[in-house]
């Protein structure tokens, strides 16, 4: 019995030994990863939605918000919405799409208002295509349009701040569902979670009129 114990030991031993040294060639692999991910994700807190350096010449104001009230109302984004602009591959994605949804059942909004756009649909290996041109002026995602009464009343981030939870900013695209006005509030000089758009154009080629 001893020595049946012994063996069962040994065995158990070995099993634990090979899984530990699975662990640490997984950890070897996987941290250098893990490193990479985290520095993205620590240098997308500290971004800006805008270089308040390049601002003066990105001419966001410059008719986008003409050109992006017809293109929603084209797409059929009429009445109250809320149009996300996302990348997938951006680390700030899901944490901010989960705070607008968790933003819209407090303010007992429905869900369904909620429209989400990846403009990594538009990429291809060899560059993008068929990109309405509006997205291609939206400096960094995730970018929040919120429609009042077919009205576009709000461009810019759904959030700001550290982990995208400590600013006041973090409500202000669904506060303005009930606004009415006829101007577009424009919040572009944030700083939080943020990463740039990837079929991004130069925004002082930017013309038309609101």
């Amino acid at each position: 019995m001893a020595v049946q114990l012994r063996q069962l030991v040994d065995v158990l031993a070995s099993v634990t030994e090979r899984r530990y040294d699975k662990f640490l060639i997984h950890l070897a692999i996987l941290a250098p990863l893990a490193l990479v991910l985290l520095g993205k994700w620590q240098a997308s807190l500290e971004s800006w939605y805008v270089d308040p350096d390049e601002a003066p010449l990105m001419g966001f104001n410059d008719g986008f918000s003409g050109r992006a009230q017809a293109w929603l109302l084209d797409e059929g984004y009429a009445g109250d919405q809320l149009v996300l602009i996302v990348d997938r591959h951006c680390v700030c994605t899901a944490a901010t799409l989960k705070k607008l949804t968790a933003i819209l059942e407090e303010a007992e909004r429905p869900t369904s208002m909620l429209k989400v756009i990846d403009v990594g649909l538009y990429r291809t290996g060899n560059g993008m295509f068929d990109a309405p041109a509006i997205l291609a002026e939206i400096p960094s995602t995730p970018t929040l349009l919120t429609m009042r009464a077919s009205v576009l009343t709000y461009v810019g981030p759904v959030t700001s701040g550290n982990f995208c939870t400590t600013a006041v900013n973090d409500v202000m695209g669904v506060s303005a569902l009930s606004w009415e006005s006829e101007a577009t509030v424009f919040d572009w000089l944030n700083r939080g979670c943020y990463c740039d758009n990837p079929i991004a154009e130069p925004h002082s080629t930017a013309t038309g009129e609101a």
